[in-house]
């Protein structure tokens, strides 16, 4: 079996730190799909969604990333990811999703908070606290 998909969120003044480890592939779409619908349930709007500890991504989960944004930008949310290693940017340069996603650049590489680090800017408004949860699924079957 592999390794499991482990999701968590976090929240930095009004966005959603979404932390995806493990691969984003065929079978762990349909987890991180519901993790995100129930986020944006849960009243969340600004995601920032932290790849650094995906090891995989194949088509589905490049689709899942795309759905993501749509949702997100129908209710007229953000969705940036964090993407830091070479083959992943890569992936994203050739099949033309890094002119879909906003760039996230980390000024200070290993930062533990990500908004302080990127030049995403603060808000005034009052955050909108989404409830801390995590997800550890299985992995394939």
């Amino acid at each position: 079996m592999e390794p499991p998909i482990e999701i968590d969120h976090s929240t930095v003044e009004d966005w959603t730190i979404v932390e995806i480890r493990g691969e984003v592939d065929v079978y762990t779409v349909p987890t991180i799909k519901q993790y995100m619908i129930e986020r944006l349930a849960d009243g969340c709007r600004r995601f920032v969604v932290d790849l650094r500890s995906v090891a995989f991504i194949d088509s589905m989960g490049l689709g899942v990333l795309v759905g993501a944004l749509k949702r997100v930008q129908s209710v007229h949310g953000e969705l940036k990811l964090v993407i830091t290693d070479a083959p992943t940017k890569q992936l994203f340069a050739l099949t033309g999703l890094r002119h879909v996603f906003p760039p996230l650049r980390l000024r200070v590489p290993g930062a533990t908070n990500l908004l302080a680090t990127s030049g995403v800017p603060a808000t005034a408004a009052a955050p909108r606290l989404c409830p801390k949860t995590h997800l550890r699924a299985a992995g394939h079957p």
